[in-house]
C-alpha cells in the first residue's frame, strides 16, 4: 500500500480490488474523500479532547461514530440522511421495516452505507468477519422496489457499501513508561490478516500521528489507538 501524508493526522493508504463497471470512478472518488474527511474530523476531535483523559469516540460503536461520520459526509454533500427507512425481505420472514445507516446522494449517485464498528484484539478475526457479513446481509435484504424512495429517477445509480471500521488497540503495561515508538508494522500485518480472510474490494488504513496517540482509560485499564482500518464490500 502507498501511504499519503495528511497534515497533523498521520498517513493513510487506500486499496481497491476488482472494482469496475458503472459508477466505479465515482465510488473511488467518494470513498477516498469520505475516509480523508473521517480522519480530519477525528483529528479535530482528538485535539479538542486530548486533555480529558477520557474515551475517544472510536472505542464505542457505530451509533457514537455518527458524530464523526455526519460532518465527514456533509463536507462532501449536504444531501444525506442517517437511519434512512427501508423495507427488507429476509428468508422465511415477512417484510421487515428497518433502517439503513446512511443514505448519501453524491455526483448523481446514491450510496447506501451500512456501518459496523469493531475492535481488534487477539483472536477477534472471526468476530470482525461476522460483523462484516452482517452488514452485507442487511444491504442484500433491501427490497428492490424500495429504490423508488432512494433515488430521484431511474438514471441514478444506487451503490451499496458494507463498511467496517476496525480499531487497533495497544494496551499500556507501564503507566510510567508510555512509549509513542510503536511497532506499526505489527498492526499492518494484523490488518492484512483480516483482509486476506474477508477479501473486501475496498480497504484503507490510517496510521495516526504520534501527537494524536494519547492514552485513554477504559474499565480501569489504559490503551492507545495507533492504527485504524477500514474495509468495505461495494456492490
Amino acid at each position: 500500500m502507498n501511504f499519503t501524508q495528511l497534515r497533523g493526522s498521520g498517513s493513510v493508504a487506500f486499496e481497491f480490488n476488482n472494482l469496475a463497471g458503472d459508477g466505479s470512478r465515482i465510488t473511488r472518488d467518494f470513498l477516498q474523500q469520505l475516509i480523508k474527511n473521517v480522519i480530519k474530523e477525528y483529528t479535530h476531535y482528538l485535539n479538542e479532547t486530548k486533555t480529558f483523559n477520557s474515551y475517544p469516540i472510536m472505542i464505542f460503536k457505530e451509533q457514537q461514530f455518527s458524530g464523526i461520520m455526519s460532518p465527514a459526509i456533509a463536507a462532501i454533500t449536504h444531501a444525506y440522511l442517517t437511519q434512512c427507512p427501508c423495507d427488507r425481505k429476509l428468508p422465511g420472514v415477512y417484510i421487515n421495516r428497518g433502517h439503513i445507516d446512511y443514505w448519501i446522494y453524491f455526483n448523481n449517485t446514491v450510496f447506501l452505507i451500512e456501518l459496523k464498528h469493531a475492535h481488534y484484539y487477539e483472536n477477534s478475526d472471526k468476530k470482525i468477519n461476522s460483523r462484516f457479513k452482517d452488514a452485507v446481509k442487511q444491504l442484500n435484504a433491501i427490497k428492490e422496489d424500495s429504490y423508488t424512495y432512494f433515488r430521484p429517477n431511474d438514471d441514478v445509480n444506487v451503490i451499496k457499501i458494507a463498511l467496517v471500521v476496525i480499531v487497533f488497540e495497544k494496551k499500556i503495561i507501564d503507566m510510567n513508561n508510555i512509549s509513542h515508538n510503536i511497532n506499526i508494522s505489527e498492526f499492518i500485518d494484523k490488518f492484512y490478516k483480516i483482509k486476506d480472510m474477508i477479501e473486501p474490494n475496498f480497504s484503507a488504513i490510517w496510521i495516526l500521528n504520534k501527537n494524536l496517540n494519547n492514552k485513554f482509560n477504559y474499565n480501569e485499564k489504559y490503551y492507545q489507538n495507533p492504527v485504524i482500518g477500514f474495509i468495505a464490500h461495494i456492490f
